[in-house]
């Protein structure tokens, strides 16, 4: 789902007039060459958009929504359902530790909020039932390719997908492909410290169930992958 790059040539211009390509390249940590070739091959990276949005001190959630097929993107604080998908299961458990004792908690004591099985439990907390299968019709791809491409950081295309088709903000599947940060996504500073303490003791233990569990299934996964590979 990359953007035509003839619209981004007149972004570009419009933005930067008389700067050469070489210097908007070098300012967004690209070669020239690189961006040269994505320029002329008809499509460009949203990551590229982003960089070059960034270079010029400009919101990346802003130049995104300038272009098709993001024209719906909006600044949005994430959904309920989703935000604590951003908190990977140890610092989870931690977190429900100090909050059952009254104890202080800072966005630092969450940890990174893309983790090595981050997309499958983003999906799996938006998910109400069919989402998976809803994607994989839209792409055209089959549940191998889904669940494979749920053991690594998203791809933009599909996490736009799995956003749209579960209802919750577009921002979000942004900051789940790594590609935008929580605040350049319209987040709070303290997301999902508001999320962890506007919830009860017994309603995170069950999330808290969920999750290991999920976990336990993927630490599983990893050590037969190593055992079949010898």
């Amino acid at each position: 789902m990359a953007i035509a790059a003839s619209a981004v040539k007149g972004w570009i211009a419009e933005v930067c007039p008389d700067v050469p390509l070489s210097r908007i390249a070098t300012q967004a940590g690209m070669s020239r060459i690189t961006l040269h070739q994505q320029l002329v091959r008809g499509n460009v990276p949203e990551k590229t958009v982003v960089a070059v949005a960034r270079s010029l001190g400009l919101s990346p959630l802003e130049a995104l929504a300038g272009f098709e097929p993001y024209t719906d993107l909006r600044p949005s604080r994430p959904d309920s359902r989703e935000v604590l998908a951003f908190v990977d299961w140890p610092e989870l458990l931690k977190a429900i530790a100090s909050v059952y004792r009254g104890e202080p908690i800072a966005e630092s004591d969450l940890g990174d909020l893309v983790f090595p099985d981050s997309s499958r439990v983003w999906v799996d907390a938006i998910d109400s039932g069919n989402l998976r299968k809803a994607v994989e019709e839209e792409a055209g791809l089959a549940s191998s390719n889904v669940a494979g491409a749920l053991r690594t950081t998203l791809k933009v295309s599909l996490a736009v997908s799995f956003a749209r088709n579960a209802g919750t903000p577009l921002a979000s599947a942004f900051v789940v492909s790594d590609l935008l940060t929580p605040t350049e996504a319209g987040w709070d500073a303290d997301e999902r410290v508001q999320a962890l303490l506007g919830r009860s003791p017994s309603d995170l233990l069950r999330l808290v169930g969920v999750r290991a569990g999920a976990a336990e299934k993927h630490v599983r996964r990893i050590r037969q992958f190593e055992v079949d590979l010898g």
